[in-house]
């Protein structure tokens, strides 16, 4: 983030806690409020169009499986759980641009819970189930190249180094496994949380790796001698989405539970909480999951896309700690968020429902050209929210 300077401050809300109106972070037993809270809703106002979507096959929002090639062109999906008659559900491998689907890879026996491209995009790894096994999957032809026994068991997460034929696996086992993938072999485990891995993100030049787990902690480990370089812990429960700026030097967590859900900005490098950034309202209050589901940095570590429970996308300026834009694409869940090569344009997979069914899909579009807040002549949403601001 070249001659980037980073403003430490927060986005804080007020928030009913306690039957009066307090700062966010109190403690207390919450009391049922006068009317909800409502304030969330100022995310969920149509801002801007779609310019490109895929259909995606069905699937509940706790059952979709998605990651993206990294020239963001391809997209392999599969599902946690198998089809009805228990046969595995398969990985399926579409074309972006024209939606067509190009092959379909066999998939695990017990479910596939992860998935990652390699570099070259002529690969996939993933992870299993109940048997804890990595596999290595060719797109074309398909077929599975290798698989290996990583964890004791459920394997939550995988992720492809960028620079070199090496991957990394996180577990419910709380290790993180560090694999070569040709051959495919184990070569280092990573332990040091206290629960299961939930995500996983590897640094651009491959030296360094983010880890976040439901012990409610990230940490920045150093790939080649294995070393635990930065523990943020927090109190806000489990880790539910992280993302490590290109330039190395910010990390962002967002997490699952309790009143706050904050989007965390860390800098990794002096082993610190930058900024915080909450959706204006109390869940338990606004009857619904307020939190930030999944982040993406830029290609230049200046912005960031949080994905929403509630179906909108943030776009946020970090240096200056102030939205840009959002964007609301889904009724439901947005599972996850994502740049395009050249950070242009936004790339999102979320849910709706139509009647009984949920139907997922991927969606592009444009990002807006950034402006200053003065250009803008107003302000982020509820930014100074008071008590008059609840409906």
């Amino acid at each position: 983030m070249a001659a980037a300077v980073i403003r430490r401050h927060q986005v804080a809300v007020s928030v009913f806690v306690l039957g009066h109106i307090c700062a966010t972070g109190c403690g207390g037993n919450a009391q049922p409020p006068a009317v909800r809270d409502v304030r969330w809703k100022a995310y969920a106002v149509q801002q801007h169009g779609c310019a490109h979507t895929v259909q995606l096959r069905d699937a509940n929002r706790f059952d979709g499986v998605y990651t993206l090639s990294s020239d963001r062109n391809i997209l392999a999906c599969s599902r946690r759980t198998n089809t009805e008659d228990n046969a595995p559900y398969g990985i399926y491998v579409i074309e972006i641009a024209s939606g067509k689907q190009l092959t379909r890879l066999k998939g695990h026996l017990d479910s596939t819970q992860c998935l990652s491209f390699t570099t070259d995009g002529r690969r996939i790894i993933s992870g299993g189930g109940e048997s804890g096994d990595v596999r290595v999957w060719n797109v074309d032809p398909p077929r599975e190249l290798a698989r290996i026994a990583a964890h004791a068991k459920y394997v939550r997460c995988v992720a492809c180094c960028p620079l070199r034929d090496e991957a990394a696996s996180g577990g419910d086992d709380g290790t993180i496994a560090l694999f070569s993938l040709n051959p495919l072999r184990i070569r280092k485990r990573l332990v040091g949380h206290s629960g299961g891995i939930r995500c996983l993100a590897w640094s651009s030049d491959g030296t360094k790796l983010l880890s976040g787990s439901w012990d409610g902690s990230i940490r920045l480990w150093d790939v080649s001698s294995g070393n635990n370089l930065f523990t943020g812990q927090t109190k806000f429960g489990r880790v539910m989405s992280i993302a490590l700026s290109p330039d190395g030097t910010l990390a962002l967590s967002t997490f699952l539970n309790g009143p706050d859900q904050p989007v965390l900005l860390w800098d990794v490098q002096a082993g610190s909480e930058v900024n915080r950034f909450s959706i204006p309202g109390n869940p338990w209050h606004a009857n619904r999951e307020l939190h930030v589901t999944s982040v993406s940095f830029s290609p230049d570590s200046t912005s960031a896309l949080f994905g929403t429970a509630f179906g909108s996308i943030i776009w946020w300026d970090v240096s200056e700690w102030r939205q840009m834009s959002h964007n609301v694409m889904y009724q439901g869940e947005v599972s996850e968020v994502a740049f395009s090569v050249d950070g242009k344009e936004a790339i999102s997979i979320g849910f709706n429902s139509d009647a009984a069914l949920t139907i997922a899909s991927l969606r592009v579009w444009r990002l807006p050209v950034a402006r200053s807040q003065e250009e803008q002549g107003d302000k982020p949403p509820l930014e100074d929210a008071g008590p008059g601001d609840r409906k």
